[in-house]
C-alpha cells in the first residue's frame, strides 16, 4: 500500500469514528436521484464507490439490484450493511481505493457516487476515473461538492482535497464518458450531479 494511500485510509478510519461525520449518509439521500435517470435497472448491478456507512444499497436492492460497495475503509460502513453482506449476496463491499481498484471490483452495469471525487487528491483523479470508467457498462451518476465542509475540523484534518469549478469536473469527466445531462446547482451552489452514459472508447 503507498504511502499516500495509507495516510487517506487512515484519515477515514479515523472521521468515520465520529457519529455526527456519521450521520450524514448523501448517497442515501440522493439514490432517488439516479432513479430518475435510470429509470429500467430491476435486474442490473451498480457500484457505489465511496460508500461510506453503505445505506444507498438499501435504496439500491429495492428497486431489484445487485449491489457492490467500494470505500477505502470498511469502517465507514454501518453493521447493519456489514451483516447484510454477509448474508445476502446480491451485496458485495470491497475496501479498496478508487484511484487503484483491485481485479476483485467488479465490472457493473451501472456506477454511483455522491460526495466522493472532490475527498480524492487532485493528482489521482485521472487514474479514479479510469478506473471507474473501466467498471462501467451502461453509465451512472457522479455527485459532486464544490466546497470545503467543516467535518475535517473534528479530526484537525483536510476533507476535501479537489476543489474545482462546476466546469472543471464537467470537462475533467468528460474525456472518460458520455455526459447524458448535468443538472443545475442544487440551491447551496454547493453541489451538483453529471450523469453519464457508456464510457469512452478509450477506457
Amino acid at each position: 500500500m503507498d504511502e499516500l494511500l495509507l495516510t487517506e485510509k487512515k484519515k477515514y478510519e479515523k472521521i468515520w469514528q465520529d457519529k455526527r461525520y456519521r450521520s450524514s449518509s448523501p448517497g442515501y439521500k440522493l439514490a432517488h436521484l439516479f432513479f430518475l435517470f435510470a429509470k429500467q435497472v430491476r435486474g442490473d448491478s451498480i457500484t457505489d464507490f465511496g460508500c461510506g456507512t453503505g445505506r444507498a444499497a438499501l435504496r439500491f436492492l429495492g428497486r431489484g439490484m445487485d449491489v457492490q460497495l467500494v470505500d477505502i475503509t470498511k469502517s465507514a460502513l454501518d453493521e447493519s450493511i456489514k451483516t447484510l453482506a454477509h448474508i445476502d449476496k446480491r451485496v458485495q463491499f470491497v475496501e479498496a481505493s478508487v484511484w487503484d481498484l483491485p481485479q476483485e471490483v467488479a465490472t457493473t452495469d451501472w456506477i454511483y457516487s455522491a460526495d466522493l471525487l472532490e475527498h480524492l487528491p487532485e493528482e489521482k483523479i485521472d487514474s479514479a476515473f479510469k478506473c471507474m470508467a473501466s467498471r462501467t457498462k451502461k453509465g451512472g451518476m457522479l455527485q459532486i461538492y464544490l466546497e470545503e465542509e467543516p467535518f475535517g475540523e473534528l479530526i484537525g484534518e483536510t476533507l476535501h482535497l479537489t476543489l474545482k469549478s462546476r466546469q472543471w469536473w464537467i470537462d475533467k469527466v468528460a474525456q472518460y464518458w458520455e455526459i447524458v445531462l448535468v443538472s443545475p446547482e442544487a440551491a447551496d451552489h454547493v453541489r451538483f450531479c453529471i450523469f453519464v452514459g457508456k464510457p469512452n472508447e478509450n477506457c
